[in-house]
């Protein structure tokens, strides 16, 4: 059933190819999903961190106690400074119709 007109020995070449290129974007694809799992991780990590900051500045509003103590030494890993510099401007979203 082959024909004279294909070159199958090329074809064979590059089925070859294109073989090894899919078992290599099916580990890349498995490397990237590994990469997103970590970083969801570290999501979460960073979003209980923040709750257990925010509960302590909570309780510490409360005049519970011991926690005076424990949120100041929180406040060192959540840094209240802006990002934008004092150059930037806030654009004005007002719609006067």
């Amino acid at each position: 059933m082959s024909t004279p007109d294909v070159d199958w020995e090329e074809f064979a070449a590059d089925y070859q190819t294109r073989s090894l290129l899919q078992a290599n974007i099916e580990q890349l694809v498995e490397l990237v999903r590994g990469m997103e799992n970590a970083k969801i991780l570290d999501d979460w990590h960073n979003y209980q961190a923040a709750l257990v900051g925010y509960y302590t500045q909570y309780k510490n509003s409360s005049d519970a106690s011991g926690y005076a103590t424990k949120e100041l030494e929180l406040k060192q890993f959540f840094s209240r400074t802006s990002t934008k510099s004092p150059n930037d401007k806030e654009e004005d979203h007002n719609d006067d119709v």
